[in-house]
C-alpha cells in the first residue's frame, strides 16, 4: 500500500499562521473530514467554500494553502477508503501540553460537525450506533480544555482521541463514498465511563 501519511502538522499549522489565517490545521482537517464523511466526492473542491465561509468570512484562500489542503484532502480520502483503518486525526504531537491537545481536538470536532451539517446528512436515518457516536462527538466537542498534564489525564485523552478516530471512520462507512469491496460495518470502540468527565 502506498504511503498515506499526512504532512507534518506543525509545518502546515505554521504555514497557516504566516498567512495570518484565523484557523488551525486541526480545524481545517475537521472540515475536510466532515465533507468527506458527509458524502462529498473525491474530485470535488466544494470544501473550499465551506472553509471560506466557516473560517475566513468568505475571503480567498491563498494558493499555497489550497495546494496543501488538496494534498491533505486526497490523502485523508484515501485513508478512509482503504478499509485498513489507516485514518489519522490531524492533531499536534503527543508531547504538547494537554490543554493544547484538548483545544485542537475541540477545534477539529467543530470543523467536522459543521461540515457534516453543511452536507445535510440524514443522521436520524443512520444506524443506531452511528447516531450514538455522533451524539458523543457533540459532547466531546464541548469538553473542558483546561486539562492537567498527568498520566491519568493523558491516558483518558488518548482513549477519547481513539474514539473520535473510530467514530469518524464509522460515519464515513455510513455516508461517505467508498469502494464496493470495503466493509460496511465498522464498529467504534466505546469510551470507558470513567473518562466521561472529560466531556464536560
Amino acid at each position: 500500500m502506498s504511503d498515506l501519511t499526512l504532512p507534518d502538522y506543525d509545518d502546515f499549522d505554521f504555514l497557516l499562521s504566516t498567512q495570518k489565517l484565523p484557523c488551525s490545521a486541526s480545524e481545517l482537517h475537521g472540515i475536510l473530514c466532515g465533507a468527506i464523511c458527509g458524502g462529498m466526492a473525491k474530485q470535488s473542491r466544494e470544501w473550499l467554500m465551506i472553509i471560506r465561509d466557516f473560517c475566513l468570512d468568505g475571503a480567498v484562500v491563498p494558493d499555497d494553502i489550497v495546494t496543501g489542503l488538496i494534498e491533505i484532502y486526497d490523502l485523508t480520502f484515501a485513508q478512509l477508503q482503504d478499509g485498513e483503518l489507516s485514518f489519522q486525526l490531524y492533531l499536534p504531537e503527543d508531547d504538547c501540553a494537554m490543554a493544547e491537545r484538548a483545544e485542537a481536538i475541540t477545534e477539529w470536532l467543530s470543523g467536522f460537525l459543521g461540515a457534516l451539517g453543511v452536507q445535510q446528512v440524514n443522521m436520524q436515518a443512520a444506524d443506531e450506533e452511528v447516531r450514538d457516536s455522533f451524539n458523543d462527538l457533540v459532547a466531546i466537542s464541548q469538553m473542558d480544555t483546561d486539562l492537567d498534564d498527568d498520566d491519568e489525564t493523558f491516558a483518558s485523552f488518548e482513549e477519547i482521541t481513539e474514539y473520535v478516530r473510530m467514530a469518524t471512520i464509522m460515519t464515513f462507512s455510513e455516508f461517505g463514498q467508498k469502494p464496493e469491496n470495503q466493509a460496511e460495518n465498522v464498529k467504534a470502540d466505546g469510551v470507558d465511563g470513567s473518562n466521561k468527565h472529560l466531556f464536560h
